[in-house]
């Protein structure tokens, strides 16, 4: 049997990345992870500029995957529902 892919743990799968795109994917994938993420270490990790990642954050509310709760310096991140 073969091991648990990392993403699968969390509860994304490969439709999920075809779905959204990498990077929307992996913004969710490091929000599971640790929900007090900025938007700036976002950017680092997937070396995209801030803007592209508050444009794909946006996308991913509109869409309903995330929310923001509390304010943008001591809230944290929710990722809503499942999303598989």
């Amino acid at each position: 049997m073969k091991p648990a892919k990392p993403d699968t743990e969390i509860g994304l799968d490969e439709k999920l990345d075809e779905k959204l795109g990498k990077n929307r994917s992996m913004i969710l994938r490091l929000m599971m992870s640790n929900p007090a993420v900025t938007v700036s270490e976002l950017s680092t990790a997937l070396s995209i500029s801030r803007t592209a990642t508050d444009k794909n954050i946006q996308i991913l509310k509109s869409q309903g995957y995330v929310e923001r709760i509390g304010s943008a310096k001591g809230g944290h991140w929710r990722v809503r529902g499942s999303i598989k």
